[in-house]
């Protein structure tokens, strides 16, 4: 299953250290996914459970300088996660469009093999979940 979000990004380029404000650990292009523009800006989410902690691959679509960031992640339940978005403080967008994906630590309260729902911004997305925790 795959998802996507939309908005403005925490760091000056993809592969930049994130702001202070972002809870995000990682940030790149996400050119090599199999992703397509989506309709009304989904997002495309990984779950990534053979880490430690699990990690969560949100990819966005929009202008690589300006797209929302993940601001806190958190479990709603032993099956679903919650994460939440805001502007970045970059207003330095680009032209392009493209998807950009952003990596965020899973608090480890639940089994990331649980999870049957993932909601960005209060939406559901799709997910694939990858690995064993």
């Amino acid at each position: 299953m795959l998802v996507a979000l939309t908005g403005c990004a925490t760091t000056d380029s993809p592969g930049a250290s994130p702001s202070q404000e972002s809870i995000v650990v990682d940030s790149f292009p996400a050119v090599d996914a199999d992703v397509k523009p989506p309709p009304e800006g989904a997002t495309n989410a990984l779950l990534d459970a053979g880490t430690t902690p699990a990690l969560l691959t949100v990819t966005s679509w929009g202008s690589s300088g300006c797209v929302r960031v993940p601001q806190s992640v958190r479990w709603a339940g032993p099956s679903t996660i919650k994460v939440t978005t805001a502007p970045s403080k970059n207003t330095q967008c680009a032209a392009n469009y493209e998807p950009i994906s952003q990596v965020v630590e899973l608090p480890d309260e639940h089994p990331v093999s649980e999870v049957t729902t993932v909601e960005i911004d209060g939406k559901q997305v799709q997910f694939t979940l990858e690995g064993e925790q």
